[in-house]
């Protein structure tokens, strides 16, 4: 009796899809679409439907607010890449320290490349300062007009030995100098009879007061018996006896 119902049921359902008027296509891709049979409207509707779809362009992996390319970066000229952290440098030390200016005109720079302690000749102990002074006339170069031909600068070179201990100075030689100063020079003998006591207000008063004060400034180590830059290891060698 179920078994009869069942057939009943199945043969009615087949009866009901046969009396569907339906078919199948395939199109060129070979993909089924569904199709109403005797409505060419339709058909030509879904055929243009699908045809849109497969026209649309692929969708971008990227996100949508990242419109670059993924090798773009590489393309980028190096100004364009993350600038580069620059590195602070080191201040830079004028060599030419302003002294005085004298009523003739010329104004007094100190050397302090070659400012520098050294031992008194003939001591063992007592330790002077050798410097350079440079001298520079104002005026120097400023008489000539655009049109004449530039000759370098002239300027003067002095060389003294500055004796804290005492506060005594003592002249060595002057040169005179026109563009790149000559290594061949004539200097007087270093003679203990040479020394000079400051007289206050003085160019030589000057010059020893802005060595002697750049030299403590600068905290430039002296010089070993042995003519070396004196470190703190040879400052307690030498000073206290104790040896590292």
């Amino acid at each position: 009796m179920r078994f009869a119902k069942f057939l009943a049921a199945l043969l009615v359902g087949v009866a009901m899809l046969a009396a569907m008027n339906t078919g199948q296509a395939y199109n060129a891709d070979d993909e089924i679409v569904t199709v109403v049979k005797g409505d060419e409207k339709t058909e030509a509707a879904l055929k243009a439907e699908k045809e849109t779809e497969y026209s649309k362009p692929a969708a971008s992996p990227a996100s949508p607010s990242d419109s670059s390319r993924a090798d773009e970066w590489f393309e980028r000229p190096e100004a364009e890449k993350a600038p580069k952290t620059e590195e602070k440098g080191k201040p830079v030390v004028e060599r030419y320290l302003k002294i005085i200016k004298d009523e003739s005109g010329f104004t007094y720079y100190l050397d302090t490349r070659t400012a520098r302690w050294r031992y008194l000749p003939y001591s063992a102990n007592e330790k002077i300062i050798d410097v350079w002074v440079k001298l520079v006339q104002d005026d120097a170069g400023e008489s000539a007009s655009a049109e004449d031909y530039s000759y370098p600068q002239t300027y003067f070179l002095e060389h003294y030995y500055i004796r804290p201990d005492r506060q005594q100075i003592q002249f060595l030689c002057e040169l005179e100098v026109t563009g790149r100063p000559q290594n061949a020079i004539k200097e007087r003998d270093y003679s203990p009879a040479n020394w000079e006591g400051l007289v206050p207000g003085s160019v030589e008063d000057e010059i020893y007061r802005a060595t002697v004060e750049y030299l403590k400034k600068s905290k430039k180590f002296g010089m070993t018996r042995h003519g070396k830059n004196l470190t703190a290891r040879d400052a307690l060698e030498e000073f206290l006896r104790i040896s590292l």
